[in-house]
């Protein structure tokens, strides 16, 4: 039993052995191929969840100014289109009688309410600005921004002969996409104005 001790005692009492510096090295460069993995992944996420971000923002910014169009246009008395200006005028209920000579014009009565659009670059985008009745103010009051900044607001029919016609409008976002490139959103509503 002695002879049992002494060699269970000189096994333990050996040094124990440790990684060599190969094994180490080895160990490390698996570990940052992970790590570089892990993190490419999670910035690959990061762009994702921005650009999908940007996507939303986008099609909210338009939900919004779409309600808001739709809702002034469908109280109005009489709706115009004004090419020179890319500008919807309307005529809220009570407001100074609109004519299609003055449409023609582009000839705005402050009780008169405007919806325009104003182009801008590829990077900044196009604006729409809504300039409210019965106000003095004929500076952009900035309703929407990164609109596409050639076809960002359109309107059929641009013909003045009837200003209680049915009129289709399109609003045209931009977003950028994964990929970073600027892609088009948009939404399109009909309005017609009450009967008076």
């Amino acid at each position: 039993m002695k002879g049992k001790l002494e060699r269970l005692t000189k096994r333990s009492a050996a040094p124990s052995q440790g990684f060599t510096l190969v094994e180490l090295l080895v160990t490390m460069a698996i570990a940052m191929v992970i790590l570089a993995g892990l993190y490419s992944n999670f910035l690959l996420q990061s762009r994702v969840q921005a650009r999908q971000a940007s996507t939303v923002d986008a099609l909210e910014d338009l939900r919004l100014a779409s309600q808001i169009m739709s809702t002034q246009l469908r109280l109005a008395s009489n709706i115009c289109w004004d090419a020179t200006n890319k500008r919807i005028i309307y005529q809220p209920l009570g407001a100074t009688v609109m004519t299609s000579a003055a449409c023609n014009a582009g000839t705005v009565d402050l009780s008169w309410g405007t919806f325009q659009f104003k182009s801008g670059t590829a990077a900044t985008g196009g604006t729409l600005c809504w300039d409210r009745p019965n106000t003095a103010n004929t500076n952009c009051d900035q309703m929407m921004q990164g609109l596409n900044s050639s076809s960002g607001f359109q309107v059929s029919p641009t013909s003045n002969s009837n200003l209680q016609a049915l009129r289709s409008l399109t609003l045209k976002g931009q977003y950028k996409s994964v990929d970073r490139q600027s892609k088009d959103l948009q939404i399109g509503f009909d309005v017609q104005p009450r009967n008076n």
